[in-house]
């Protein structure tokens, strides 16, 4: 908040938000974009890209997304933007780029070059969440140069938000010249250990699974918690899933589970 209120590195328009798995990314920009007052009359546009939900993680939906909402929130928006898809009907089959460029960036300098225009006034936030969710390395890469060459063209005071995981290839993006000149980098605490989360969100559910399949089982369930922790870190979720199927044998499947090799994962 501090940033979005231009008190901490106020020539930054760009804040990137990173993190491991489990830090807190999602619930930070999901909080910030549900704030009931002050934050919500300064909100433009949230996005968030999921690799579990199809229409969410192609980035073809990006730009029209963003101005969709950002048209809503800001007054006059709506109407330039109608009059730059009735003069280029096919604008949503041309690339990324020229999309930002006709009905975003041009409409926010029209309005921001009117006499009445307050800085002040109107809503500038965009927030982006789990960019590295975007599947494709290369269209990563290329989505943050468009957020570059869109605040670098637009005379609007817009910032933007940006959430991730501190994957290779955004780093390197981060690390150019020109973004790394606009970008305000906020590391969430490498110190937190979600083990402990983990252990109590899968002793709860299964606990639920143990009472929902009292009568099938022997031995005590589901055993030692520290190999099942460290297997399921990143995917507690689509294991409590894939365990709890009611067409199944939980004992059986936790079974699978158990014999499953970690992913490593070289670079």
């Amino acid at each position: 908040m501090e940033w979005v209120d231009g008190l901490v590195e106020e020539k930054a328009k760009i804040l990137w938000m990173y993190g491991h798995v489990g830090a807190g990314k999602s619930t930070i920009a999901q909080s910030l974009a549900e704030q009931p007052h002050r934050l919500q009359k300064l909100l433009a546009a949230f996005f968030f890209f999921s690799r579990n939900d199809r229409s969410r993680s192609p980035h073809k939906t990006l730009v029209s997304t963003i101005a969709y909402q950002a048209a809503l929130a800001i007054k006059d928006l709506r109407t330039l933007i109608d009059t730059a898809v009735k003069q280029n009907s096919k604008i949503f089959e041309q690339n990324l780029a020229a999309q930002m460029k006709e009905i975003l960036v041009d409409p926010l300098n029209a309005i921001a070059s009117q006499p009445q225009f307050h800085r002040v006034s109107v809503p500038f936030l965009i927030i982006i969440d789990g960019l590295d969710e975007c599947s494709d390395s290369k269209m990563r890469c290329h989505m943050l140069e468009i957020f570059d060459d869109l605040l670098r063209s637009c005379c609007f005071p817009l910032k933007i938000l940006l959430a991730s995981r501190q994957e290779v290839d955004i780093l390197n993006s981060f690390s150019s010249t020109s973004l790394f000149s606009r970008t305000h980098h906020l590391a969430l605490s490498d110190k937190y250990v979600p083990e402990d989360d983990i252990q109590t969100f899968l002793e709860h559910l299964f606990y639920s699974i143990h009472t929902f399949h009292a009568h099938s089982f022997v031995l005590a369930w589901p055993g030692s918690y520290n190999t099942l922790v460290r297997k399921t870190r990143a995917n507690s979720p689509t294991i409590i899933a894939f365990v709890a199927s009611p067409y199944h044998q939980p004992a059986e499947r936790l079974g699978v589970v158990h014999n499953l090799e970690p992913l490593v994962i070289v670079i």
